[in-house]
C-alpha cells in the first residue's frame, strides 16, 4: 500500500460508513439521519446564534359582555371553514356539520366600549359525553368599532343541551356553548393585536321544531388583549 493510498484510505472508510448509514435510514427523518452520523453525544456543532430581541406587548385585562335578541342554530357549516382541514370533513355529508351564528352588541375593553361582536362557529355533528349531549367545533369571531377598528379572533369549544323543557313537541332548550379564544389580529389601532382568553355563550330557544333554532341569549368573553 503506497503513501497516497494510506492517506486516502481512511476517506474512503468515512465514505463508506456515511453510505451505509444513509442506506440504512432511507425510512428515516432528516434529524434522525443526521443524529446517526453525528452520534448520540452529539451536541449540536456551532453555538446557536444569539435570539433577535424582541419586544414583549404590554397585556392589559380584556373583556367583553352583552345580550343578543336572536343567534342562530342552522345545518351546514361556516362560510369561514373553507380555509380549514374541518372543511373537508363537513362537506362529505349534509349532516356532518351544523352552525351557530350570533351577534350582539357589547360593553367591552376594546376595540372600544360599546362594539359589535359577530361570530360563525362550525360545530362536528357527532355528539360526545353522557347522553351525547355536547358538540366540538371552531370558527371565526369579530369584534368592530364604529371607528372601523376591528378584533379578529380563532375560537373554539363545545356547544352543549344544558337542560331541556317538556316531554313533547315544541320543546324548549337551553344551549351552552363554552371554549377557548385566541386573537389573531383586527384593523386600525389593532392590525398586530394578541391577546386570549375564554368565552361563554347562552342561547334560549322557546319552541324547538325544526332548524333553523333561534332565540335571545348572552355572550361573555374574558382574557387578556394588547395591541
Amino acid at each position: 500500500m503506497n503513501n497516497r493510498t494510506k492517506r486516502y484510505f481512511p476517506m474512503m472508510i468515512v465514505s463508506g460508513l456515511i453510505a451505509l448509514t444513509f442506506a440504512a435510514n432511507a425510512h428515516a427523518g432528516f434529524l434522525e439521519q443526521m443524529q446517526s452520523i453525528a452520534g448520540p453525544d452529539y451536541s449540536g456543532g456551532a453555538p446557536a446564534a444569539p435570539e433577535p430581541q424582541v419586544t414583549t406587548p404590554a397585556l392589559a385585562k380584556f373583556s367583553a359582555i352583552g345580550k343578543f335578541t336572536s343567534a342562530t342554530i342552522n345545518a351546514g357549516s361556516c362560510p369561514d371553514i373553507k380555509e380549514s382541514p374541518f372543511a373537508t370533513y363537513c362537506s362529505s355529508g349534509p349532516d356532518k356539520c351544523f352552525q351557530f351564528n350570533i351577534a350582539a352588541p357589547v360593553a367591552a375593553t376594546a376595540p372600544a366600549k360599546t362594539s359589535t361582536f359577530s361570530a360563525c362557529l362550525t360545530f362536528d355533528n357527532t355528539g360526545t359525553g353522557p347522553g351525547n349531549i355536547c358538540f366540538s367545533g371552531q370558527g371565526l369571531a369579530t369584534l368592530s368599532a364604529s371607528s372601523g377598528a376591528t378584533v379578529t379572533m380563532s375560537m373554539g369549544g363545545d356547544i352543549c343541551v344544558a337542560h331541556l323543557v317538556g316531554t313533547t313537541t315544541p320543546f324548549a332548550v337551553h344551549f351552552v356553548s363554552s371554549g377557548g379564544y385566541v386573537v389573531i389580529g383586527g384593523t386600525g389601532a389593532y392590525s398586530t393585536a394578541v391577546g386570549d382568553g375564554g368565552f361563554t355563550v347562552s342561547l334560549y330557544d322557546a319552541a324547538v321544531t325544526a332548524l333553523p333554532y333561534t332565540g335571545p341569549g348572552e355572550i361573555n368573553l374574558t382574557g387578556n388583549l394588547a395591541k
